[in-house]
C-alpha cells in the first residue's frame, strides 16, 4: 500500500510541478508572440495585473526542478512496470489542466486588477491557448522521458545498503581528542638554501 502512495505521490508532483512551470512559461511566451512590442506588452502586463510573474516564474523553475526530481524518483524507486496512464492521456490531461488554468488565470488577473475583461482579446486568448496546448505535449513528453531515466538508472546504479556503524566508534569519533590540533601540525614550505 505504501509502495502504490509514494508512487502516487512522485506523479502527482511531477505533473504538478512540470504543469505549473509550463503555465507560467507558457504565460510568458503567449504574450511574448502576442505582442511583439516591448514596451506595448509591458504596458498590457502592468494594466492587467501581471506585475506578479517574476516571482511567479521564480517559483515555478522550483517546482520544475522538483518535478524533475521526482520525476527520476518514480521512475527509480518504482521501475518501468509501474502502472502510468499512456503518453496520449497525460498529453490530453495537460493539454486541459495547462488550458483551464491558463483561461482561469487571466480572468483572475484582470479582476484582482479591476481591469476590463475586455483586454482578454481573442488573439492573446488563442496564441495563450495554443502556447499552453503545445508546452502540454512537450512536458507530457518530458514526463516519460524522465521516468524511463529513472528506469535505466534502477539497472545501472546499484545503492549498497549502509551496515550500521557500531557505537564504540562513535563515541571514539565525538570524543574530545588529546592530540595537537592539525593547525599546529602543519608544515610550512621549505626554507631556501643560500649556499
Amino acid at each position: 500500500m505504501r509502495f502504490v502512495r509514494s508512487n502516487s505521490v512522485l506523479r502527482a508532483l511531477t505533473i504538478l510541478g512540470l504543469g505549473a512551470a509550463g503555465l507560467v512559461g507558457g504565460h510568458a511566451l503567449g504574450y511574448a508572440v502576442s505582442v511583439p512590442d516591448a514596451y506595448h506588452r509591458g504596458a498590457l502586463l502592468e494594466a492587467t495585473g501581471h506585475g506578479y510573474l517574476p516571482s511567479a516564474s521564480r517559483l515555478a523553475l522550483m517546482l520544475g526542478i522538483a518535478a524533475v526530481v521526482a520525476g527520476i524518483a518514480s521512475g527509480y524507486l518504482h521501475g518501468p512496470r509501474s502502472s502510468h496512464p499512456s503518453l496520449a492521456r497525460l498529453a490530453l490531461r495537460l493539454v486541459a489542466l495547462q488550458c483551464a488554468g491558463f483561461v482561469g488565470l487571466e480572468v483572475a488577473e484582470r479582476v484582482l486588477a479591476s481591469a476590463s475583461l475586455s483586454t482578454l482579446s481573442l488573439p492573446i486568448l488563442v496564441v495563450g491557448l495554443l502556447t499552453q496546448a503545445a508546452i502540454a505535449v512537450v512536458l507530457a513528453l518530458v514526463v516519460f522521458g524522465l521516468r524511463r531515466l529513472g528506469a535505466v538508472l534502477r539497472t545501472r546504479v546499484v545503492v549498497a545498503p549502509v551496515a550500521a556503524t557500531r557505537p564504540s566508534i562513535v563515541v571514539a569519533l565525538l570524543a574530545p581528542s588529546s592530540r595537537t590540533p592539525v593547525r599546529d601540525r602543519v608544515r610550512g614550505p621549505p626554507a631556501l638554501r643560500l649556499t
